[in-house]
């Protein structure tokens, strides 16, 4: 530690002494919040939250604001990033609407990965001499 003078000691810069210590101390809750965040999102999504991630990334930034004297100034931001919801899926098989048009047939109650074939899900109307 070194003093200048009038008596305020310095110290080296780290994380820690930014913004008299309430930069990490902001950083500290956003990770904790995150990983609150991030075990809701495993519960809640079960298999889809596999490889799920959440990221806290710092940048601090160091600028020579007076060359003369050695100042600098510093500033330092933090952003994380959570895993959205996954993506919605459904299965679907080549087909034909009513009137013979090509379409995409998917059930209708939706579909899953247990149930690869739709099936039918409408048969086409009789034909009139039926």
């Amino acid at each position: 530690m070194a003093k200048k003078p009038g008596g305020t000691t310095f110290a080296p810069l780290s994380l820690e002494l930014i913004n008299e210590g309430q930069f990490m101390e902001r950083v500290n809750d956003s990770l904790l919040e995150m990983q609150q965040q991030l075990e809701r999102f495993r519960i809640e999504h079960k298999e889809s939250s596999q490889k799920a991630r959440a990221k806290l990334s710092i940048e601090v930034e160091l600028v020579v604001v007076d060359h003369q004297d050695g100042g600098y100034g510093i500033k330092a931001t933090y952003k994380s990033v959570l895993p959205r919801h996954p993506a919605s899926t459904s299965l679907a098989m080549a087909g034909e609407t009513q009137d013979g048009r090509p379409a995409l047939m998917v059930r209708q109650s939706g579909s899953d990965r247990d149930s690869p074939r739709q099936g039918k899900i409408f048969d086409k109307p009789p034909a009139e001499d039926e």
